[in-house]
């Protein structure tokens, strides 16, 4: 009996160590990307030109992180305009800002939630991401213009915005109901809106999903100890016309992209 296991045995701890060697290297290249950027703050003064640089900078640092993770990214394209957009995806977990980062350089929307977690809160700030409130009691309609206000600003800018419009991440199960205000931004501008479909293959869901209580440092070290990832992007054709509302296209985008999902 002890003869069988072994070779099992020996497997979850090669996985084990495997694992913590990714876990230990992840949070090497986290500190780096905090020193370098808290160095680029004080360095680039221009507050445009250092978000640019993040841009770049990020983009390198996610796709190191896909390498470590050992991600394997399928892409596939629609879109050709040089537009700045307004893009959109369903939510996951964190490694969707890795996988969507590497290939989407966006200013993210992210919560002022995810703003006070233990070092994500940390790292989005010094990514570029915006913090929006999304706590009903806390929000107000003069907090939710300066927010709209801000991503106004920064489209115009040429600035592709990035925005997970679930508001939070889901188990997986399907794709939650939309949050309609900031697509109208886009719509005022009148600037293109790119809806993205994220898909991950998985043995469990909670292998990838992160939600709810779940803890980001054993979560990631689970994570860290996958052989392999499998992500897929797929760009949806949104056909948006200029007379629909903002709860019009949330919900048009929210069919396209759940419809792009289940059939994953």
């Amino acid at each position: 009996m002890l003869t069988r296991r072994l070779p099992y045995a020996i497997g979850r701890e090669r996985d084990y160590l495997t694992g913590s060697l990714k876990f230990c290297t992840f949070f090497i290249i986290v500190m780096f990307f905090i020193l370098h950027h808290e160095l680029i703050r004080f360095l680039i003064v221009d507050k445009s030109k250092r978000e640019q640089f993040y841009l770049r900078s990020v983009q390198r640092y996610t796709r190191i992180g896909l390498w470590l993770l050992n991600v394997k990214l399928d892409v596939t394209r629609i879109s050709k305009t040089e537009e700045a957009h307004l893009i959109v995806s369903n939510h996951l977990s964190y490694l969707d800002i890795i996988v969507l980062f590497s290939e989407y350089p966006s200013l993210f929307i992210t919560s002022k939630e995810m703003g006070e977690v233990f070092l994500l809160g940390h790292l989005t700030k010094l990514a570029g991401c915006f913090h929006i409130e999304r706590r009903k009691n806390l929000r107000s309609e003069s907090l939710i213009n300066d927010e709209l206000s801000s991503i106004r600003e920064k489209l115009l800018q040429g600035f592709n915005i990035f925005l997970f419009p679930e508001g939070t991440s889901s188990s997986g199960e399907t794709v939650l109901p939309f949050k309609a205000h900031f697509f109208q931004t886009a719509l005022d501008l009148n600037l293109p809106v790119l809806p993205l479909c994220l898909t991950y293959e998985w043995t469990r869901p909670d292998d990838i999903c992160w939600y709810g209580d779940m803890s980001f440092a054993g979560h990631l070290f689970a994570l860290c100890s996958l052989k392999e990832i499998r992500a897929q992007v797929r760009e949806i054709d949104a056909d948006l016309s200029s007379s629909f509302t903002r709860f019009e296209v949330a919900t048009l985008l929210q069919g396209k992209i759940k419809e792009a999902y289940e059939r994953n």
